[in-house]
Order: structure tokens, then sequence, then C-alpha cells
């Protein structure tokens, strides 16, 4: 993690930005008003330059309504959606963790790969969240079945507890010839279907080509359609076979078939339901590992990040150190938070292939002094800056109440109601 530079707004101090869409930016945030840290949270709030614009705002609440429908331990909640001086902003879990792309970028780096056992793993946990949420009708607008649509490496995260964990659950789809196209980013294609790309009718079997795409990627580290740029990326999609997993890296013939099935250009090749993927996967873990558990995951999280997880409870420590005014105590304790969460489970008794390697001696100095660093009393430093929290913005907080939120989505229907 980079050095902290957090701003305020309102109740919340926001840490890093973590990306924007068209009508709203994200970031990685603190809501100073709890009396104890619990977990950092994701904001959207409108782009300043959308000011009341009222179709993004209600593309952000029809978020927020849809998300909380769906009660699902891998899906992420919705916590608030609110105002801070009419700008609208919208709060969500962010277990602390990395996004698959993260996790991908980091095994290329460390030369490492993803093992068939894990890749089998997070399958199952995405497939119990799809087939929640695809069997699950929306009590507001048109009542329809929930698809994610924009399934891809950036929304799906992995926690250091192991934990998986989705988002984006009703944000509006990735349209290739909308205003925005010609800005849309490559990740943001490479997981659509073919069927997307044709602006055809689709369905819940178009998030089971997404994953495909995902596994093909986590297990063989490139995407399985080719191009130089958007267009030919498009074309392959739409009408090229990816290469056979076999040809390019070691994996049981089980997960390359299940895999293969999902990226079937023809809808009705793959499978129907996400729970039919589920039956084989579960089945295709006992044979590879059935003792992989939620523990192992975070074991290899942490095992994979280390040396990155040490370096930002640091840059936090360093940050919120001299912190003065509301919410200090809270922005004071989250380094020691963190690195309690920081230890590898021990999994008495059990055989774990995902148990951290042993660490170098850089590492091993590196987790002595974070540790020493959070023992001693934080003194002021010369060279470090005081944040100062004003208490003031707490009041310009407001949260929308139900009956406001649903004043917001009336007569709205995102754009591609028409094609379920």
């Amino acid at each position: 993690m980079k050095t902290v530079h957090p701003t305020q707004f309102g109740k919340f101090l926001l840490l890093e930005p973590l990306g924007a869409t068209r009508t709203a930016e994200m970031f990685r945030a603190v809501d100073l008003s709890k009396r104890f840290f619990d977990g950092f949270v994701l904001l959207k709030r409108l782009h300043p330059s959308l000011g009341n614009d009222l179709r993004a705002t209600k593309i952000l609440v029809y978020e927020a309504k849809v998300t909380r429908e769906l009660n699902h331990p891998s899906i992420v909640k919705v916590l608030e959606a609110g105002k801070v001086r009419e700008n609208l902003y919208l709060t969500e879990e962010h277990p602390w963790g990395r996004s698959l792309l993260a996790v991908l970028r980091q095994v290329r780096e460390s030369r490492t790969k993803v093992e068939p056992e894990i890749a089998t793993y997070l399958a199952i946990q995405i497939c119990r969240a799809l087939d929640y949420a695809h069997t699950r009708k929306l009590s507001f607008g048109n009542k329809r079945f929930v698809v994610h649509r924009n399934l891809s490496l950036k929304n799906i995260w992995i926690a250091f507890d192991g934990t998986v964990h989705m988002y984006d659950f009703g944000t509006e789809p990735v349209s290739l010839n909308g205003p925005d196209a010609a800005n849309l980013d490559f990740r943001s294609i490479c997981a659509l279907s073919p069927e997307q790309i044709a602006q055809g009718y689709y369905d819940h079997r178009t998030d089971i080509f997404s994953l495909g795409t995902i596994l093909y990627e986590l297990v063989a580290g490139v995407h399985p359609f080719k191009g130089k740029d958007l267009p030919s990326v498009q074309k392959s999609i739409s009408a090229a076979s990816p290469a056979p997993l076999s040809s390019l890296v070691q994996i049981p013939p089980e997960l390359e078939k299940v895999i293969l099935k999902c990226l079937s250009k023809n809808i009705e090749n793959r499978y129907p339901r996400a729970s039919t993927m589920l039956l084989q996967l579960e089945g295709l873990l006992t044979s590879l590992d059935n003792d992989l558990d939620q523990d192992a995951m975070g074991n290899w999280m942490k095992n994979l990040f280390q040396k990155e997880i040490y370096l930002e409870i640091r840059s936090l420590h360093e940050a919120f150190s001299q912190c003065q005014g509301t919410g200090s105590l809270v922005l004071r304790s989250i380094p020691a938070y963190l690195f309690q969460r920081s230890q590898p489970r021990v999994r008495s008794g059990r055989i774990d292939k995902t148990a951290p390697a042993v660490k170098t001696r850089a590492i091993a100095e590196l987790e002595e002094e974070t540790r020493v660093m959070l023992e001693q009393d934080s003194q002021a430093s010369d060279s470090m800056e005081t944040i100062l929290i004003d208490d003031s913005p707490n009041r310009e907080t407001g949260v929308l109440s139900v009956d406001e939120e649903q004043s917001l989505v009336d007569n709205y229907e995102p754009p591609d109601a028409h094609l379920e």
C-alpha cells in the first residue's frame, strides 16, 4: 500500500481511491462515527461533476436496493445510503484482502501459480453465491431474477481470513454501444459473453461464461481470448476457441472440462444452472483436496501477500499515530487490529498445503519491526503530519430512509431490462 493521504467526507475518512465508473467514484474508507474499528467500508459517491443528476442518482440507489435483497455470505452487504452536503453516497462491506485481479498479479510477480485445488475452492464459493442470486426475484420494479452481468476479476474479493466476496450486483451493465464505450478498459470487456457482445438475449448462463473466463485466467495465467486491442478481443470472444488448458499448464482433466463447458459460445451448451456446475466442482475438490477450507484459504492469502501486509500496517500506523479529534481512537486502533488478523491460523492435526512457507529473513525482520512498533507508545514525530478530524461534517451526513430510496428509483429500469 502506498503512503496514506486521507481526506474527510462527512463522517467517513477516505483512505485511498479504488477506481471509478461513469457515475461514481469508489474509496476504501473508515466510518468515524463508530465507537470502535470493526472493518473498512467501500464508499461509492457520485462524481462531483454530476451534482444532482437524477439518472446518476437512480443508478446508485438502484444498486443499493438490489444488493439489499441478497443475503448471502459471499455477496457484500450494503450498509447505508445517504448524503453529505447533497452529495449522494453508498457504503458496503469491504473485508481486508485483495481482488482476484490483485491476486493474479501477485502470483505472476512472485512466479508462483494458483493450484487447481485453490481455483476449484474459489469457484465453489462463487458458484454458491451465483446460484443464490439467480434464484432470487426482486421485490420491486419488474420483479426480475438477479443476474450479475459484470462479473470479473476486479469485483471478486478474497479476504485475508479466507472468505470470498462479490461486488457490483445491480450496477449498470457494460455497454459496447453506449456513450462511454470508447473509455471502457480491457477488464470490463474481457469477461463479457458472446451474447453480451452481440447485444442479444442473455440470462444467468452469461454469468457462468464470465466465471469460466476468470477460472481459465487464474489457472493458466493468461486470458482465454487474445487480441491486440479491444475490437480484436471482442471478435475473439465471439468466434475464437481458447487454447486447451492442458497445453498451457498441468491441470486435472475434470477441471479443464468444467472450464471449457462454461466457455461454450452457444449459451445452451453451458451449465443450465450454477447449482449444476457447483455439484461437479464439489466432487472435484474432494478428489483433489478435501481438507481445503476457509482457514487454509486465508493462510494462502497471507502467505502470498505477507510483505505487503506488514508494509500496509506500517503505512497506516504512520498516518494515524498522531491523529486528533473525533474518531482518533478508532483510527489509532486500526494497525493493531490488522496485525492481530495477519497471523496465520493454526490448523491443528491437519495437513495444510497452504500453510505459509518458511519466512525469509527480510520478512521475519519486517514482521518483528512491525510488532515492536505497535507495542511502543505512539509518540509524536516532527517529521509526521498530524491529522485533525473535524467533527462538524458529521452533522452534515444524512442517511436515506427506505421511502426516500424508493422514491429515487421509482420508474427506473436498467437499460438492459428488456433483454431478460
